[in-house]
C-alpha cells in the first residue's frame, strides 16, 4: 500500500503538468498494489476523461461507486463521463442519485443544474419535439399517410422523448422522410426539394424603374460556386469530392444552414449516420442564430 500511495502521488503530479498518459501509467500501477482503494479508480477515471477515452472513465467511476457508494465524488465522476458521452438522461439521474446521498453537495449542485440546461436546450433543437409535429406531418403527402401506423407513431414518441435514439433510427427511411419534412430539406440528395408551387398570380406591371439586381458579396458567390461543384459530384457519386466542396462553401459563408444540410446528405449515402444526425443538430442552430427563414430550419 505505501507503494501504491507513491505512485499515486507520481500520477497526481504527471496530471497536473499535463502528462495524461503518464498518469494513467502510475495510477494503473498503484491500483495492481491496492485494486480496492476507490481513489485511484476516481483519479484514473478523470485521467481517461482528459484523455477522451469516455468509456474508460465511466468504467473507472462505476467501479469507484462499487468500492465507495457514499461517495459524491464518484457521482460527480460517473456523470461527467455520461455527460461526455452524449447520455445526458442517465447523466442527471447519477447526480441525482448522488443528491439523494449527501443533499447539500454543491459540486453535485452544479453538475444538476447544467444537465438539466443541456437536456433543455436539446429538447429546444430536436425537431420531434416541435409543439405542430403532428400538424406539419399531417400536411406534408410523404409522412401523411405513416400518421395512420400506431408503430410510426410511436416511433415519433420515442424521438420526441429520447432525441439520442436518432442516431440509431437513421437507417429507417420514416425517420430520413420525416426528418427531411421536418428540415425543410431533402436528406436522400444534395439539392433542396422545393414543394411544388401553386399557379402564380397574374404578373403585376413593370415598374418604370427597376432597382439593379443586387450582387452577393464575394465570398456568397464563392461558395455558391463549390455548392455547384459540390452538387455535381454528388450526382456522379464522388462523395469525398462533394463533401470538400460543401466544406469549402459552409467556411466561406458559414451563415447558410443549406451547406451544412448538404454535407449531412453526404454522410447519410455514405452510411455515416451519427454524422449525419449531428450535421442535421448543427444546421439547425445555424439556421437559428442567423435568422434563416423558418422554412428552412423546421418545416
Amino acid at each position: 500500500v505505501p507503494q501504491a500511495q507513491e505512485l499515486k502521488e507520481k500520477g497526481n503530479r504527471a496530471l497536473a503538468a499535463g502528462d495524461v498518459g503518464a498518469a494513467v501509467g502510475h495510477y494503473s500501477a498503484a491500483i495492481t498494489r491496492d485494486p480496492n482503494n476507490h481513489v485511484l479508480f476516481s483519479n484514473r477515471s478523470a485521467a481517461y476523461a482528459r484523455l477522451g477515452d469516455y468509456s474508460r472513465a465511466l468504467a473507472d467511476a462505476c467501479r469507484t461507486l462499487e468500492l465507495r457508494p457514499d461517495w459524491a465524488k464518484g457521482y460527480s465522476r460517473k456523470a461527467a463521463a455520461l455527460e461526455f458521452l452524449q447520455r445526458l438522461e442517465e447523466a442527471k439521474a447519477t447526480y441525482e442519485e448522488g443528491l439523494a446521498r449527501d443533499p447539500g453537495n454543491e459540486q453535485l449542485l452544479q453538475g444538476l443544474r447544467g444537465v438539466e440546461a443541456r437536456l433543455a436546450e436539446r429538447k429546444l433543437l430536436n425537431p420531434f419535439s416541435a409543439p405542430d409535429l403532428l400538424a406539419r406531418l399531417e400536411a406534408d403527402p410523404r409522412t401523411r399517410a405513416l400518421l395512420g401506423d400506431p408503430e410510426y407513431r410511436r416511433l415519433l414518441e420515442t424521438l420526441r422523448s429520447d432525441p439520442g435514439q436518432l442516431g440509431a433510427k437513421l437507417q429507417d427511411p420514416r425517420v430520413m422522410t420525416t426528418l427531411s419534412v421536418l428540415l425543410g430539406v431533402e436528406l436522400s440528395g444534395a439539392e433542396e426539394e422545393e414543394e411544388a408551387p401553386s399557379p402564380p398570380p397574374p404578373p403585376p406591371p413593370p415598374p418604370a424603374q427597376p432597382p439593379p439586381p443586387q450582387e452577393l458579396p464575394q465570398n456568397k458567390q464563392e461558395a455558391q460556386q463549390e455548392k455547384e461543384l459540390g452538387n455535381a459530384a454528388y450526382k456522379r457519386k464522388e462523395f469525398p469530392a462533394a463533401l470538400e466542396h460543401y466544406t469549402r462553401a459552409e467556411k466561406l459563408d458559414p451563415t447558410n444552414m443549406t451547406y451544412v444540410t448538404n454535407q449531412a446528405a453526404v454522410y447519410f449515402e455514405t452510411g455515416d449516420y451519427e454524422r449525419c444526425r449531428a450535421l442535421c443538430e448543427r444546421a439547425i442552430e445555424v439556421g437559428r442564430e442567423n435568422r434563416e427563414d423558418y422554412r428552412q430550419i423546421a418545416k
